[in-house]
């Protein structure tokens, strides 16, 4: 029997040196099938090799190592194909984790390892310590994997694999690939729901995952914990008041903006006015100062009237009616003449 329930943490060996990390495989035997031959009669899901897995204390984990030893020729084809030995062994998960071997045989021919000495040592094993039902497994690392050597789609998403880009499940014709780790996510719809809460979600909240599970499917999830993201209906009423609060704070500055435009037109219209009234004084004293001056020149410079001057517009010159001159006048031509 089992020898409990409680899953234990199990690092699966990672394929040595050397061996075909193709060929070789690990899985957690549960039984087999003694209608099927070789490694089909093999029950139980297959582990990566350099895995870390979460399975029940007291599993049985079987390990294949097959390393490459020649090479032979098919007789009627001429196609060369690997001679292929096998290591197997046999390990017992321990409750701190470990694994204690149980059995371990190397097999000259990878055929041979699953023959009725094989198979006669994993039943002795099973029947000391049968699995109790279905085994608790969860895979917490997938480990490196088996590379795909041809390009292939991915079982979960369908979306083609480059040769080398991904991680073979299964053997022979029923073999196929998958990504390392995690299918591709894309970004998810605003205002759909979150599959593991019903939250509906704000943008950039969530995304579309693949689930693998059954055929696999995919589902809206938040991204990291559901708790620390808001719905969808107050993600959308925290932008509206944003909105709102933008629209006044820009409705403000625009007040505020004409408020002081209409100040510094104010203050530019009394500049132009006190400028002109400066300048209009400046231009009146102006005029004063040279109508004075005008004043003065005529005064000072006026000409004297002659008599020659007089007789010439056939008048004569201010004398008396006796027709001597005047004695206020000092001579009877022009100055300058």
């Amino acid at each position: 029997m089992v020898e409990n329930e409680t899953t234990v943490r199990v690092s699966v060996p990672p394929v040595p040196e050397g061996a075909d990390v193709h060929r070789s495989w690990r899985r957690v035997l549960t039984g087999l099938d003694d209608r099927a031959e070789g490694d089909a009669a093999v029950i139980g899901p297959e582990v990566g090799h350099g895995a870390v897995v979460e399975t029940a204390a007291g599993a049985l984990v079987l390990i294949v190592d097959q390393h490459v030893t020649g090479w032979g020729e098919a007789y009627r084809t001429g196609k060369r194909y690997p001679l292929m030995d096998a290591a197997v062994s046999l390990h017992l998960v321990q409750g701190n984790g470990a694994l204690k071997p149980l059995w371990a045989r190397h097999f000259k021919r990878a055929k041979g390892a699953f023959g009725a000495a094989g198979l006669g040592q994993l039943r002795k094993h099973l029947a000391a310590h049968p699995a109790a039902g279905d085994l608790p497994l969860a895979v917490v690392d997938p480990g490196p994997g088996r590379p795909n050597f041809k390009p292939g789609p991915c079982r979960w998403c369908a979306a083609v694999l480059p040769k080398g880009q991904g991680v073979l499940v299964g053997r022979g014709e029923a073999a196929q690939v998958e990504h390392r780790g995690e299918c591709p996510s894309q970004p998810a719809e605003p205002g759909t729901y979150c599959a593991r809460c019903g939250v509906s979600v704000a943008p950039g909240a969530a995304r579309v995952v693949v689930v693998r599970e059954g055929e696999g499917r995919r589902e809206i999830q938040h991204t990291g914990r559901c708790e620390d993201h808001k719905s969808y209906f107050v993600w959308e009423q925290e932008q509206a008041q944003r909105r709102a609060d933008e629209d006044a704070r820009r409705a403000e500055a625009k007040a505020a903006e004409a408020k002081r435009a209409k100040r510094r037109e104010a203050a530019a219209e009394k500049r132009r006015l006190a400028r002109e009234a400066k300048e209009r004084a400046a231009k009146e004293a102006a005029e004063a100062t040279h109508g004075r001056s005008r004043a003065s020149t005529t005064a000072t410079r006026s000409p004297r009237i002659s008599c020659w001057q007089r007789r010439r517009g056939s008048r004569r010159c201010g004398t008396t009616p006796s027709g001597r001159h005047s004695a206020r006048l000092q001579s009877c031509r022009p100055v300058g003449l």
